[in-house]
């Protein structure tokens, strides 16, 4: 793999947040749709397949992680023509580092196998982030039995839940996209080729599926907490009432006989500690009769 200062017959033309002259540079000398370069540019643009004469315009969404360290999803066009293939961004595609540095082995002439090495790369490196995301949200599972989840957690969790739910709205219009451009006998493939697209196919459809599992667990983590919380809330609620109850009965008796009134064994000799046994006697059966009961 080596850059060359010209165009030329079999070569990967790589548009990274092009200039308006480039872009006409490159309509011009391909013949190609300038509206589908445009689209490229769109951070919104959606995933799908254009064909255009004998021109082929794949639209998918790699992702990215960005300045402040989330990961976000973004556009790229893949243009197949007869004497190259086109590639346009409006950021830098970090999954394209291997092939364009030369540490995959690839012929730029060899157009097709060219296109499945580019989605094969993008493939893996979103497989690669939904199992990272997979990793965190375990240790988020482990930690849950011993009761050590922090609020940060859950904070993170939304982060998650909106990468992994991003992941999934452009995994599944890639997948799509894929599986329209490869049926459609677009592209003449080899049978070497053909194990890469069952690959290709596979890896995606496991990334969608890890996805959802991933949402699934992020919110089987925040229901069991919830549950967890509101069972220890019960509990606490549990014996602050018996203690309040416990307390509210010696402090009737307490109060009766600190009126000025005449009371009971108000002259007995024993009568603090006959006040006293008796308090704790009712106290007791209340415990009791309530335990019995499953109250408390």
């Amino acid at each position: 793999m080596s850059e060359i200062d010209t165009f030329r017959s079999g070569a990967w033309i790589h548009l990274e947040a092009p200039t308006e002259a480039e872009v006409a540079e490159v309509v011009a000398q391909y013949d190609l749709t300038p509206g589908h370069l445009e689209d490229a540019l769109d951070e919104d643009e959606v995933p799908r397949l254009e064909i255009e004469g004998d021109q082929i315009y794949l639209y998918v969404r790699f992702a990215k992680r960005e300045k402040d360290g989330e990961f976000a999803t973004f556009p790229l066009l893949i243009v197949f023509v007869k004497s190259a293939i086109i590639t346009v961004s409006s950021r830098h595609v970090t999954a394209l580092e291997p092939l364009s540095a030369g540490r995959v082995p690839v012929a730029t002439t060899q157009k097709t196998k060219l296109l499945l090495l580019i989605l094969e790369r993008i493939t893996e490196q979103y497989d690669y982030l939904v199992d990272k995301t997979s990793r965190k949200i375990q240790g988020v599972r482990q930690r849950l039995r011993t009761q050590a989840v922090t609020n940060d957690d859950f904070v993170d969790f939304v982060t998650i839940d909106d990468e992994l739910n991003e992941f999934l709205s452009s995994l599944q219009p890639n997948n799509a996209s894929l599986r329209r451009l490869f049926s459609g006998h677009h592209l003449k493939l080899f049978d070497e080729d053909k194990d890469i697209v069952e690959d290709l196919m596979l890896m995606n459809d496991q990334s969608i599926e890890k996805c959802k599992e991933n949402i699934r667990s992020i919110v089987g983590v925040r229901d069991a907490h919830s549950s967890m919380s509101d069972n220890s809330l019960n509990q606490t609620m549990k014996v602050l009432t018996v203690a309040t109850l416990c307390m509210a009965i010696p402090n009737m008796f307490f109060g009766i006989y600190s009126m000025n009134i005449v009371t009971p064994f108000q002259h007995n000799k024993f009568a603090f500690f006959i006040i006293v046994g008796f308090t704790v006697l009712l106290t007791l059966i209340f415990f009791l009769l309530g335990r019995r009961k499953k109250v408390f």
